[in-house]
């Protein structure tokens, strides 16, 4: 088993690299896994989401969480980039994309709707969001994030020897 966590700030990164030190001290002086595991997964609940996932699908989370984040970065410079063509200032463009992107994901968080339910509630009929959405899937947006993901997720099986 792994365990798979959101993406954390630099000093969160640095304080959850002092934990597993901690618990890599405390391995060596006990033999209850399942008390450290415990231990190690509260600790870390506190700095964000924790969930313990079979190590097959390790690879797999490198993949989407590990290299996903940059997918998103992509995503909102490219919106940001459309809005600055479009007038809008640089650091107000990067502002709305990024903010766009959060109140979505949150959205799917919150809801636990599935992420079409939602994008279909906000398609107006002759909108344009639909018309937005079916520029993004004539243009092949859907295909290239998965060819993305899982490129990621193979050259992470490469590195570990698996493949």
């Amino acid at each position: 088993m792994g365990l798979m966590f959101e993406l954390f700030s630099t000093r969160e990164v640095a304080s959850i690299i002092y934990l597993l030190l901690i618990f890599f001290m405390l391995l060596l002086r006990t033999k209850d896994i399942t008390l450290l595991t415990n231990v190690i997964k509260s600790l870390l609940k506190k700095a964000g989401t924790v969930e313990e996932v079979p190590e097959k699908l390790m690879d797999c989370v490198t993949g989407i969480s590990g290299s996903g984040p940059a997918h998103g970065f992509v995503f909102i410079e490219a919106l940001a980039d459309a809005a600055v063509k479009l007038g809008m200032p640089r650091n107000q463009a990067y502002v709305y994309a990024a903010q766009t992107l959060k109140g979505a994901a949150a959205m799917i968080l919150e809801t636990k709707e599935h992420p079409a339910s939602l994008k279909d509630g906000v398609c107006s009929p002759g909108g344009t969001t639909i018309a937005a959405v079916e520029k993004l899937e004539e243009l092949g947006f859907r295909n290239a994030v998965i060819k993305a993901a899982v490129a990621a997720t193979e050259r992470s099986m490469e590195m570990g020897g698996r493949k």
